[in-house]
């Protein structure tokens, strides 16, 4: 009887394993990951029209700093360029993502760390993005980044 409890137990964990590799790598989470793996190259790229590309184009749009709050992703766009104008201040960016969750199938949350290394400087922090799906594109419609 042990013996079999025991085999259970073990087909029952390697079922569960299995169902987390396949949340993993579901397709959402895929496209979201390479979303913002094409806005790390648009900003390596010293193009900031190109990282904007998957911020929603809307004036409800939101970008939370210890700034404040702005709004429309012209706003938003227009920051970038007044704070990164020339490519020696854009650096390198990075991202580490720690967190993909989908709240529902049009709606994601991203959790992540961000880094900037210049010539002489290296500065970084922190992200949540909220991710929506809109006509079957996922966009960011808010960030929170410190």
């Amino acid at each position: 009887m042990k013996k079999f409890l025991f085999i259970l137990l073990v087909i029952c964990t390697i079922g569960l394993l299995n169902v987390q590799a396949q949340h993993d790598h579901h397709p959402d989470k895929a496209a979201i990951k390479g979303i913002l793996q094409q806005q790390v190259f648009a900003w390596n790229q010293q193009n900031i029209e190109g990282f904007m590309k998957y911020y929603w184009n809307s004036p409800d749009l939101r970008f939370v700093s210890k700034n404040g709050i702005t709004y429309g992703w012209e706003n938003i766009k227009n920051n970038y360029l007044k704070s990164y104008p020339t490519a020696s201040s854009m650096g390198g960016l990075s991202f580490e993502i720690k967190a993909i969750d989908l709240l529902s199938k049009n709606d994601a949350l991203v959790v992540g760390s961000w880094k900037i290394k210049g010539d002489n400087t290296e500065k970084g922090g922190y992200f949540t993005l909220h991710f929506k799906k809109i006509k079957k594109v996922w966009y960011i419609v808010m960030d929170h980044t410190s």
